[in-house]
């Protein structure tokens, strides 16, 4: 399990570090009205490239395993791929001309939502064998292409929406090349000559039809919270003056770390949880959700507290507009975050299940409420409105999942050291070091940040060593 979590950390890292530096660039280059809109286009080519590709994403993680015509179920999925990919590519970009008129940028975010969504299908294909020296070269691909164009952007003062969204878009494709020629020249062309070696064993093509069957719900259950998660983007345009960049930035800034935290754990847990439900071992089963679901929170609390009363403060110097997102803002938004990904494991057992229809449910009834949320928040002008909501639609959302359906897979979670987690955080947000470049550097604070920091380090260290002791040499190692 914790082998498993350092390579994906390294897949992982290099576009979670590139999406967090290229929207920082934006945000310094561009006027607050502009990065809004940039945000804006970021989360249309995320809700588009997720709702094209996830359900076939989870359709591959589920049959990859089970497939031993492994070359053939490769060419289907990608041919579905790429007509789900260009279809809700095209309506993406519709829809986004029809709010901000701007055929230019439009064309950019259908390019970013097609390349986007190739590189989730590409990826998911190396999942399910944990095959990592092609996707850790197609991630440092990724972050090098990005990396370019946001310093392009900083070095020539580059003002064009367009452009920058197409830049990171640009990232997103030659990934999808990278992944496209390791599989043709590596593994895929493997499987290929075994095929042909095999003559005696045939297995009849998967349906199309059990596809469907499979990413239909989730299609439809990926767009909706999609949806619920980046509607506020949209909202948020019909509001100014200060603190609305700010606040865009900041659910923009905490995503990205959401990344750092949840997908190397996600992406060992969810094929783990799916074997170890197989093979009935409830028992491992319990540790290892407990294990994640835990750590899960406790690094989500130390980067919440860390922004919400450190690193904005530092910010606010380069960034004066940060100074009107406060820190109960900063929380809130933090926590929606977190608890729109520890919902991945309340919902688990419905997964496992197949009973995928009722997630659908769940998810149109938060998302209902959501939506009229946002609503109201951006008729009374609001911001911490829009903090509230997005929080509270979040929790509405994890506490459905987690009492209605069956309880195939029990949510388990450490509740003591969260507990005392949240309160030496509280306590070292009080004891957060002051502004650190005011014009000049105070060395003072630096070093009351290294002790802080220290303090912090030590506090996760030792819980991270605690809950890999619950969780057992076996599933440590497996």
């Amino acid at each position: 399990m914790i082998q498993g979590i350092f390579l994906y950390l390294a897949v992982k890292i290099f576009p979670a570090l590139s999406m967090i530096v290229y929207m920082v660039a934006m945000y310094m280059i561009f006027p607050s009205g502009d990065y809004v809109i940039y945000s804006a286009a970021i989360a249309a080519g995320v809700i588009g490239a997720q709702i094209a590709s996830s359900w076939i994403a989870s359709a591959i993680i589920f049959y990859f395993p089970l497939r031993k015509e492994k070359a053939a179920f490769v060419m289907q999925v990608m041919r579905m791929a790429i007509v789900s990919v260009l279809l809700i590519s095209a309506i993406t970009s519709g829809i986004f001309f029809s709010i901000f008129h701007d055929w230019v940028l439009s064309i950019s975010v259908l390019f970013l939502t097609a390349a986007q969504g190739l590189f989730y299908v590409a990826v998911a294909l190396f999942q399910p064998e944990r095959r990592m020296r092609g996707q850790v070269v197609s991630a440092l691909m990724l972050c090098i292409t990005q990396l370019l164009f946001a310093g392009y952007a900083i070095l020539f003062n580059t003002h064009s929406l367009a452009l920058s969204v197409a830049g990171y878009g640009a990232g997103f494709l030659v990934g999808v090349i990278t992944l496209l020629l390791y599989i043709r020249w590596t593994w895929f062309a493997d499987a290929f000559r075994k095929r042909q070696r095999r003559l005696a064993v045939k297995e009849s093509p998967l349906d199309n039809s059990r596809l469907l069957a499979y990413g239909g719900p989730m299609f439809i259950w990926f767009a909706l919270m999609l949806v619920s998660g980046y509607t506020d983007r949209f909202f948020l345009g019909q509001l100014k003056g200060p603190g609305v960049a700010g606040y865009a930035f900041t659910k923009d800034l905490l995503i990205g770390i959401s990344g750092f935290i949840s997908m190397p754990i996600m992406l060992i847990a969810h094929s783990m949880i799916f074997r170890l439900f197989r093979e009935k071992k409830e028992q491992e089963l319990s540790r290892l959700i407990e294990f994640s679901t835990t750590l899960l929170v406790v690094l989500f609390l130390f980067a919440i507290f860390i922004y919400a009363s450190f690193a904005k403060v530092q910010l606010t110097y380069f960034s004066p507009d940060l100074q009107h997102v406060s820190f109960f803002r900063a929380v809130f938004i933090g926590l929606g975050i977190m608890l729109s990904t520890l919902a991945l494991y309340s919902q688990k057992k419905f997964e496992v299940l197949g009973h995928l229809k009722q997630l659908v449910v769940l998810a149109a009834i938060s998302n209902t409420v959501a939506f009229f949320a946002y609503m109201y928040s951006s008729h009374s002008h609001s911001l911490d409105y829009f903090a509230i909501s997005y929080a509270s639609c979040t929790l509405l959302y994890f506490f459905l999942t987690l009492r209605v359906g069956s309880d195939a897979i029990r949510f388990t979670i450490n509740y003591k050291m969260i507990a005392f987690v949240l309160a030496v955080l509280i306590v070292m947000s009080f004891l957060a070091p002051p502004l650190i470049y005011n014009g000049g550097v105070n060395w003072g604070a630096v070093g009351w940040a290294i002790v802080w920091f220290a303090v912090l380090s030590s506090v996760g260290i030792a819980c991270f060593l605690r809950l890999c002791r619950s969780l057992g040499l076996g599933l440590i190692r497996g």
